[in-house]
């Protein structure tokens, strides 16, 4: 492993260490990483949006099912990106040396649609991964694609170091502006959460509880018995191949009823491994009949090709 490479992980693996952090408390973690600059300008731009009570949730929710990428890296100073699908936004920063870890010394909050290019004229524009048109894992799969891609071709992992190149500044208006459809999506995720724990969604939390057992222990023929009959059995043998840590402390991280099927649709995933979400899919069976339930397993880093294959099947 050359001496860039070896930098690059190790930058890598601080920026995780400081979204975990964040994820468990976000003004904690800025205290300690961040320069008095940065943390001036965050809590003049950002924290006016998360004064109520309970706001600072939503900053956890953000860190925590947040994916790191990283570029225009050298041995001392780089760009991190805290990416999150789940509510579409991207944090960008600029990352410095500091005394036995790295020092954030700006940063730069933009949503998806402006990262991408996309308009949002409507409310179902800015909750279209909560109002699906297609399958959960297939609009996943077209947003991060795209969202990657574009970082990786404006933070390429060896590009000298640049913050904000003027493709971005292009791209992003002031924070107030960008963080509103963001806020939004977290608004409603807060909503999501609350509906999840409701009493009368006790069977899914049930289901959630079981398969988060299940997952863990890896049992393929325990989870033949407990899913429906229906159940890709190839996808099932993948499920009980994936590194352990990867299905291990799962929780939910999305949730949607489905009236008209009599279910819902959520996803579980360890915020220790982002990347990696496992589908469910709970189909109600009629008046006490157990739920027919089935699942799923998504790398984000495959979707890619996900969306090479669809446009192939065209």
């Amino acid at each position: 492993m050359d001496a860039h490479m070896k930098s690059m992980l190790t930058q890598a693996a601080q920026m995780d260490v400081f979204r975990l952090s964040a994820g468990f408390n976000a003004s904690r973690a800025i205290e300690v990483w961040a320069s008095t600059k940065f943390h001036a300008k965050w809590k003049q731009e950002v924290l006016p949006f998360f004064a109520g009570s309970g706001d600072q949730q939503q900053l956890h929710d953000f860190f925590s099912s947040a994916v790191v990428l990283l570029g225009r890296a050298s041995s001392e100073r780089s760009v991190a990106c805290f990416y999150n699908p789940w509510l579409d936004g991207l944090l960008l920063l600029s990352v410095g040396p500091g005394k036995g870890r790295a020092l954030l010394e700006d940063f730069c909050l933009v949503s998806g649609e402006s990262w991408r290019g996309e308009s949002v004229t409507t409310g179902e524009d800015v909750l279209a991964l909560y109002a699906l048109k297609q399958p959960l894992t297939v609009t996943l799969a077209h947003k991060y694609a795209k969202t990657i891609d574009t970082f990786n071709r404006l933070y390429p992992p060896d590009g000298p170091f640049e913050f904000l190149p003027d493709v971005v500044k292009n791209k992003v208006t002031r924070t107030s502006k960008e963080i509103e459809p963001i806020k939004g999506r977290m608004l409603y995720r807060a909503n999501m959460f609350k509906t999840l724990f409701e009493k009368r969604s006790s069977s899914d939390i049930n289901i959630a509880r079981d398969l988060r057992q299940m997952l863990k222990d890896g049992n393929e023929v325990m989870l033949a018995a407990y899913l429906s009959p229906k159940q890709d059995r190839q996808m099932l043998h993948t499920l009980c191949q994936i590194p352990p840590l990867m299905r291990d402390n799962l929780a939910p991280n999305y949730y949607v009823r489905n009236p008209l099927a009599g279910g819902a649709i959520m996803a579980m995933l360890n915020s220790k491994t982002p990347r990696w979400l496992f589908v469910i899919q709970i189909l109600g069976q009629g008046h006490d009949q157990k739920p027919s339930v089935s699942i799923e397993a998504m790398d984000l880093e495959a979707s890619g090709g996900i969306v090479a294959k669809l446009k192939g099947l065209k």
